[in-house]
């Protein structure tokens, strides 16, 4: 989707798409843009659709939301749930729902172990699951802010924080009456332990 979006961009500059989504909504400046080009975001619907309009601003042309999908892709909506890029595409066209292409936990860790490291390997499907349905805003920024993905958070805080989430162990550490200043301290220095993880990878 990203290798799509700068191809749609065309001659335009990152710094006219970004003025162009700020008309729409999206406070975003060129390394935002940067960031979707090269798959580093993970867009919602609300987003994508405000990109769309930047892009057709930007083009003078119409570009619809399945013009971000290439042909052929393999698209991985959520951990257990995978279409093609062209069912997907005849669906937001308001075609028929199409078939969801399922894959088991089993083959899903599988996959996901093979792009992380081997700290992680002992990770469980179970661990990441309740992980992810514990996500929020808070960690949305954290990947954000660390250029992960919902996945890899999820198995980094199953694995530094005895599977508790980032606000979860925030909270458990600052204390049931903590303030929003001590909440935010304790959160800067549990975004400081997992950098310094992350950090030890390279």
């Amino acid at each position: 989707m990203g290798e799509n979006a700068r191809r749609l961009r065309g001659d335009a500059t990152a710094d006219d798409v970004a003025k162009a989504a700020r008309r729409y909504g999206l406070n975003w400046g060129t390394g935002r843009i940067s960031d979707l080009e090269h798959g580093r975001v993970s867009p919602t619907l609300p987003t994508l659709a405000a990109l769309v309009l930047a892009l057709s601003d930007v083009r003078h042309a119409k570009v619809a939301l399945g013009d971000l999908l290439g042909d052929g892709e393999n698209i991985s909506l959520t951990t257990a749930l995978n279409v093609s890029s062209d069912q997907l595409r005849r669906f937001l066209a308001g075609g028929d729902m199409f078939e969801f292409a399922l894959t088991s936990p089993r083959d899903t860790m599988a996959e996901l172990r093979d792009r992380w490291p081997v700290r992680l390997h002992g990770v469980t499907a179970g661990a990441l699951m309740r992980l992810l349905g514990d996500f929020g805003e808070p960690e949305e920024r954290l990947a954000r802010d660390l250029g992960l993905d919902r996945e890899r958070l999820a198995a980094e805080m199953a694995a530094l924080w005895r599977g508790r989430s980032f606000h979860a162990e925030r909270d458990r550490r600052a204390g049931a009456d903590a303030n929003a200043q001590k909440k935010g301290r304790v959160a800067r220095e549990l975004k400081a332990e997992l950098r310094a993880v992350l950090d030890g990878d390279d």
